[in-house]
């Protein structure tokens, strides 16, 4: 709209502009009023019949792949399938002709990648981050996941603070979340969804269960980050793992400690957490998020291990 001050006119013509330098078929349209969304969009005569009779290329000489998560790098049958880090970009571009793809381009951060469905090199590693797992907390609940809360040590704290994140998860998509007591697990829970687990070690029988396989220590008050111990009091924590008793092909969330996300809208709570964050649960970003302070953040390699270059103490 030539009166729109959602997308502003000057930002369209921008951006109209750097399609059409990036070699693509655009076309702005200018029309009297404001801001249109939705059905509104398709009211238009021409830009209706546009959409309808213009169709994506299948197979384009050249392609360029460009994303900063394992979990969307895939296009046209080349899907990278491990990293080594988790912060650099993932970058690809090919020429294919009559079938056969050749790469002009790859970024140092690509261990493997899969073309036309033959994978290579063969890696070693038993445990490496996927399209499918590969963090932030986020991931965990775009597929079926359990709510589990302990039932030992500060149980009461651990059903509140679960059934608190069941809540914020009805209030935000209007859904029951399936919520569980630790001895109510079954082994197709364990195997078949990524569980939340409330509690700490001591508390929570899953989380106890898998401890000596987790990268983090969260036990009798205490959290250790690498070589680094903090006391629990005051903070809590949220970090996401490869679960073992799903054959690493599930997630875990561990959640202990004070809840997260207070004063975050329902929307976004889980938006702004990387694969691991130690909070302060009384003091808040005053940036715009109302997120909890960080104390200690990041992001594991593609290997789930530590990576200093992708993990922040804050406050040194």
């Amino acid at each position: 709209g030539q009166d729109d001050v959602t997308v502003l006119p000057t930002e369209a013509t921008r951006m109209d502009a750097a399609l059409k330098k990036a070699g693509c078929n655009t076309k702005l349209q200018l029309i009297p009023g404001g801001h249109r969304a939705c059905f509104d969009m398709i009211r238009e005569e021409e830009p209706l019949r546009w959409l309808l009779t213009n169709k994506r290329n299948p197979a384009p000489a050249q392609c360029k792949l460009k994303q900063f998560s394992i979990q969307f790098a895939k296009r046209d049958g080349v899907e990278v399938t491990a990293i080594k880090g988790a912060l650099e970009p993932i970058e690809l571009e090919w020429t294919e002709t009559n079938g056969q793809k050749k790469f002009t381009k790859e970024s140092e951060v690509i261990l493997q990648k899969s073309v036309n469905g033959a994978i290579a090199p063969p890696l070693a590693a038993k445990l490496l981050k996927s399209r499918e797992l590969c963090g932030p907390v986020r991931q965990a609940i775009c597929a079926p996941f359990t709510i589990v809360y302990g039932t030992k040590g500060n149980a009461v704290v651990n059903k509140v603070s679960a059934e608190r994140f069941a809540q914020e998860w009805l209030d935000f998509t209007r859904s029951p979340a399936r919520l569980k007591a630790d001895t109510e697990v079954t082994d197709a829970d364990k195997r078949e969804r990524n569980l939340f687990l409330f509690g700490e070690e001591q508390d929570n029988a899953i989380h106890a269960l898998i401890a000596k396989d987790l990268p983090i220590s969260v036990k009798n008050g205490s959290v250790t980050i690498g070589e680094k111990s903090v006391p629990l009091a005051g903070k809590g924590i949220m970090y996401i793992f490869p679960n073992p008793l799903a054959n690493m092909k599930r997630a875990v969330v561990i959640c202990a400690g004070l809840p997260y996300g207070e004063k975050i809208g329902i929307n976004h709570k889980l938006d702004l957490i990387p694969d691991f964050l130690l909070y302060d649960a009384q003091n808040f970003d005053s940036d715009g998020t109302s997120t909890n302070k960080a104390i200690c953040a990041g992001f594991f390699n593609g290997e789930w291990k530590f990576d200093p270059k992708a993990m922040w103490w804050f406050g040194e």
